[in-house]
């Protein structure tokens, strides 16, 4: 019973929303560690999403752009830091919107 919880809490909106947020919270405050966390969390809905053929080949890479993102932001490089989260940025939107329309 708290396995399936578990799961929905990584794999589903909540990780996803989760990730974003912390992933920006720490560009905004110049923190690594939490962009690392975000990318983390991204991983269990890139595996989930990568077995769909819409998803197949760009939800491998996808958490790889918040990992680069936090290296950036390790070097200080903040437009190109911003710039590696916008991807999964628009993913959230789009599947946010698609999920709304349906």
């Amino acid at each position: 019973m708290l396995v399936p919880f578990i799961v929905q809490l990584f794999v589903g909106w909540v990780g996803m929303i989760t990730s974003l947020l912390l992933s920006i919270i720490g560009i905004i405050t110049k923190k690594v560690r939490l962009v690392i966390i975000g990318s983390i969390l991204t991983f269990p809905i890139s595996i989930y999403l990568s077995g769909t053929p819409r998803f197949k080949y760009f939800m491998v890479i996808l958490p790889l752009f918040q990992f680069a993102s936090a290296y950036f932001l390790h070097r200080r490089v903040l437009w190109l830091s911003w710039l590696l989260i916008v991807p999964f940025t628009i993913l959230v939107i789009w599947l946010g919107m698609d999920v709304i329309n349906q």
